[in-house]
């Protein structure tokens, strides 16, 4: 849009031009008639589907294990707990190539760190040992509108049971009340799912919005 505003204001001195002496001057035209239509070009692949190719892209968080690993590892020195390892299940474990979610990336960060000083602190009666920690990942198309999504999975392995009404329920102070505002925020949702692999005993799936590849 910039530069299709650029191409504009590059054109008005030969419009000018030819507008003041009434007569289509042939080089003043041309230069305008350059300027008009790189502008129009420009225009063009902003509309539509390019704006929203572009703001896709603005917006795309990709999901790497490694960073969260990384921000795991500063929750828990900032809760003085020992550090899991954040392992990988799924798409994940397999290498496979996953969308990038549709999330703010303050937002994001937030929500993570919720999520692992949650785990952790439930599990700090385990003191020196860390609690397992996994997380899974797999696409989906929403049945309704035909949208991607990607879920993803974090697994513990806490004993106790544990519901989704139960976590709504919980008061925002104890983290669940700020990451499902986020979640609603971000056309997202949660729920307790099964464990996504032997060795831990529930998950926290985590429905996101999703940006397919284009080629």
């Amino acid at each position: 849009l910039a530069r299709g505003l650029d191409a504009l204001a590059r054109a008005r001195p030969s419009l000018e031009q030819v507008a003041v002496s009434g007569e289509a001057s042939p080089r003043a035209a041309a230069r305008a008639a350059k300027c008009l239509s790189e502008g129009a070009h420009r225009f063009a692949l902003a509309s539509g589907a390019g704006i929203e190719r572009l703001l896709d892209r603005a917006s795309a968080l990709p999901v790497r294990i490694d960073a969260l690993q990384e921000l795991l590892a500063r929750v828990a020195v900032e809760v003085d707990l020992p550090v899991p390892r954040l392992e990988p299940l799924g798409g994940l474990a397999a290498c496979e190539r996953l969308p990038s979610v549709r999330f703010a990336p303050l937002d994001w960060e937030t929500l993570w760190r919720n999520l692992f000083a949650n785990a952790m602190a439930a599990g700090r009666a385990r003191v020196p040992k860390p609690v397992r920690l996994g997380l899974s990942a797999e696409t989906r198309r929403d049945g309704a509108t035909g949208e991607a999504r990607l879920v993803l999975v974090l697994a513990d392995d806490l004993p106790g049971a544990l519901s989704a009404e139960e976590l709504r329920s919980r008061p925002a102070e104890r983290g669940w009340g700020v990451i499902a505002e986020i979640l609603r925020n971000n056309d997202a949702a949660f729920d307790v799912t099964p464990p996504p692999a032997r060795g831990f005993t529930k998950g926290i799936g985590l429905d996101l919005p999703a940006i397919e590849s284009t080629p």
